[in-house]
């Protein structure tokens, strides 16, 4: 399951059941950050706060994994 880590990601309601259901099947999990402020991106620590709100505390631990890379999503603008 992709993740795209983004402003609001984890208070949506449709992303929290994937999050529920993905975390509960142990289904493998990308992390993609949004980088651009302008289409939602915020710095990786307000990922986490946000994650850990809409948790209460249960998924932090379990989405944010040392072995598991944050991507960061850079665009390019066409050449």
């Amino acid at each position: 399951m992709l993740f795209f880590l983004s402003k609001g990601y984890f208070a949506s309601g449709n992303c929290k059941k994937e999050i529920t259901f993905t975390l509960a099947n142990e289904n493998p999990i990308i992390l993609l950050h949004e980088t651009d402020p302008d289409r939602g991106g915020v710095p990786i620590s307000q990922i986490h706060a946000d994650c850990d709100a809409a948790s209460k505390g249960e998924w932090p631990d379990r989405i944010f994994v040392p072995r598991r890379p944050v991507i960061p999503f850079l665009r390019v603008k066409e050449f």
